[in-house]
Parts: C-alpha cells; sequence; structure tokens
C-alpha cells in the first residue's frame, strides 16, 4: 500500500510538467492543422511557467508559431502579433541555447532557410512600400541567420546590396557604406554599386574614399556609362577639369556618339577659360542630341556673357567711332547667343531664366514685338 501511495504522489508531482509540456507539443499540433490562435493559447501558457520557462522544445515551438504567424495569408491572424519574425529568430536562438544536447539542431537548421527567405520577402514588401529602414532591418536579420553554424555562414550577396541600398534610401549613411563595401569586396557585379558607394561617402563627408571608389569603379567598369559620368562630374565639381578631360576623352573612345559625354567638355573647357574648345564641344553634343536643353542653355549663355564683357569694354572707350566698333562686336555675341536660348526656350517653354535671357536679347537686338511677348510669358 505504501508503495502505491508514493506512485500516486510522483504521478500529481509530475502532471504540471506533462501539462506544461503537452502545451508545447499541442502548440507545434495547431501550426500543423492550421489553427494558429489555438497555437498561441497553448504556447503562451508555456513561456512563462516554472516546469516548462527552460525547456528548449519551448521557445522552438513558440518560434514555430511566431514564424507561421508572419507566413499567413490571412491579416487576421497576422496581427496576432505585432513583429513575428525578429520574435520568431530571438526564440530559435535561445532554444538552441537551451539545447545543450543538440536535440532540436536539426529541426531548427530546417527553419533557419525558411526563416531567412521570409526576411528577404518582407525586406522587399518595405522596400516598395518606402519603409527603407524596415526594409534595411529585415535583410540584416537575413544576413543574420547566415552567419549561424547551422547555416554554414553563407553570404547572399544580392542580399547584402539591397541592405545597403536599403540604407541608402533611409539616408543612415554609415550602414549603406559598410554594405556597399561589403558587396564591393564580394566582388557583387553591379557597375551601379560605385556611384552609390561614392554618394554614400560624399554625403558622411569622405571626399577622398568617394574618389577612390570611383577610381576604382572605372577600372573594373571602363565601360560603364555611370561610373564614367560620376567620376568626370566629380572633377568637374572640384575644378579639377584636366583630370575631367582625361576621363571624358576616354569614355568618348569607347561611345563616340554620347552627347553627353561632349556637353561635359563643353562644360570643362567653358570652366577652364578655353571658349572657342568649349563652343565646338558644346556644338558636337547638339548634333548628337538636339533635344537636350542644358546643352543649348549653356551655349547661348556662354555667347550672351562674351557679348556682356564685350559691351562693358565698349562703355569704357570715349571715342563715338571705337566705341562703335567694340560695340558692334557684343552686339556680334548676342546674336550668336539668339538661336541657342531660342531652341532652349522651345525644348524647356517654362524655364524662367531663359526667358528673362531672351527678354534681354530682344530689348538689345530692338525686336520689341518678341520683347513684348517675353514680358507677357514671364508675368504669367
Amino acid at each position: 500500500m505504501k508503495r502505491i501511495t508514493i506512485l500516486i504522489m510522483l504521478l500529481v508531482g509530475f502532471s504540471p510538467v506533462f501539462a506544461q509540456k503537452g502545451k508545447v507539443t499541442s502548440a507545434l499540433n495547431y501550426i500543423i492543422s492550421g489553427n494558429l490562435e489555438k497555437a498561441k493559447e497553448a504556447i503562451e501558457p508555456a513561456m512563462t511557467h516554472e516546469k516548462s520557462k527552460d525547456w528548449a522544445k519551448t521557445y522552438y515551438a513558440k518560434g514555430r508559431v511566431l514564424q507561421a504567424v508572419a507566413e499567413s495569408k490571412d491579416p487576421n491572424t497576422r496581427k496576432l502579433y505585432e513583429n513575428p519574425l525578429p520574435e520568431a529568430f530571438k526564440e530559435y536562438q535561445k532554444a538552441i541555447e537551451l539545447d545543450e544536447k543538440g536535440k532540436l539542431e536539426k529541426l531548427v537548421a530546417l527553419q533557419y532557410p525558411l526563416l531567412s527567405n521570409d526576411f528577404i520577402q518582407l525586406g522587399i514588401e518595405m522596400f516598395q512600400a518606402g519603409k527603407h529602414k524596415e526594409a534595411m532591418e529585415a535583410f540584416e536579420y537575413s544576413l543574420e541567420i547566415g552567419k549561424t553554424a547551422m547555416f554554414g555562414g553563407a553570404v547572399d550577396t544580392n542580399v547584402v546590396f539591397n541592405a545597403g541600398l536599403s540604407a541608402f534610401n533611409a539616408k543612415i549613411w554609415d550602414k549603406a557604406i559598410v554594405y556597399f563595401t561589403q558587396a564591393k569586396d564580394l566582388e557583387y557585379d553591379d557597375p551601379n554599386l560605385y556611384p552609390l558607394l561614392k554618394e554614400a561617402y560624399m554625403e558622411s563627408g569622405d571626399t577622398l574614399s568617394a574618389v577612390k571608389c570611383l577610381q576604382e569603379g572605372f577600372e573594373k567598369h571602363p565601360g560603364n556609362e555611370a561610373v564614367i559620368i560620376n567620376l568626370i562630374n566629380y572633377y568637374i565639381e572640384s575644378g579639377a577639369n584636366e583630370e575631367a578631360l582625361g576621363y571624358l576623352n576616354i569614355a568618348i573612345e569607347s561611345d563616340p556618339d554620347n552627347y553627353s559625354y561632349y556637353f561635359g567638355k563643353g562644360l570643362a573647357y567653358e570652366k577652364m577659360d578655353r571658349i572657342d574648345e568649349a563652343i565646338e564641344s558644346y556644338k558636337k553634343s547638339i548634333e548628337l542630341k538636339d533635344d537636350y536643353f542644358n546643352t543649348y542653355y549653356n551655349l547661348g549663355a556662354l555667347y550672351f556673357n562674351r557679348g556682356v564683357k564685350l559691351i562693358e569694354i565698349a562703355n569704357e572707350i570715349m571715342d563715338n567711332e571705337e566705341y562703335m566698333k567694340a560695340k558692334a562686336k557684343g552686339d556680334a555675341e548676342f546674336a550668336k547667343a539668339l538661336p541657342y536660348m531660342e531652341k532652349g526656350h522651345e525644348v524647356n517653354p517654362e524655364e524662367v531664366s531663359t526667358m528673362e535671357t531672351l527678354r534681354i536679347l530682344y530689348y538689345r537686338m530692338k525686336m520689341m514685338d518678341k520683347h513684348a511677348e517675353m514680358e507677357e510669358k514671364l508675368k504669367k
């Protein structure tokens, strides 16, 4: 009789353990049957109960419930947890930590590739919704899973680049630099990586690394237009026009019909005060593309500014005959500017600077009807 009493006492003592572990098993079964509300009801008490809160399988089951909720197509089911995927990863990691005998390792290893893909899909959804910080964080979780021993330390370069692009769009420049640099070091084959990395460096104030990055991009992708244009623009903006011309000539060798390269040459020559060469380059750009506003405007402005300087010189001359000769030279430059400004206005009729210049030109050239017309346009 005494032995029976002891057995009954043991069964009573073990029943809470079996009850809580039963809830864990029930939660897993509910996932299989697709009843995730019941799965949540079953697993939550087990997470806090004294007999099951330190059991590795409890955390594995909670991870499975969270992951299933995140993967559900039912909007109401997805509301069961606020941020299920990061929590699922945390629970799986806790399960591995508590699983001293390694019994759950294979089960978690089966979930990690699926969970990584879930994070990638979440990242894509967030990116498309314009939530770039959240997209970056989702891609980061996928990369974190890849670092785990059971995942083999594999690195998906597309995910690395996407993390960088998300950080870039979120203006988190330090992380954009980290991920773009990692993608570059992993030989991610997209030349657009270099202009993006350059821009991130520029935004963070590291101009030296920015130009070094572009030069590296040019070495790896010498024919890529985005890399070349960024490199040329950098040198033009920084006043290093000789360097810009060197890269422009290389670019023209690989793509002689690209109007933008000749426009760039015109800009560089103009900044170097090599006006005749600038005019020649701008005209070549127009020859290749006859509807690009900037070329018309720059060439018209170049002639206009030359006309202004010549008129200023003429105004210093006291002799009337010599004054008239000097003034005629200025007027000739204004006449050269007119057709380019008119064409620029035709291409971009809303651009105010062009209309202002045309108003002055029409007045100087005594084209009063057109002057009045331009005055009316400016009023509007």
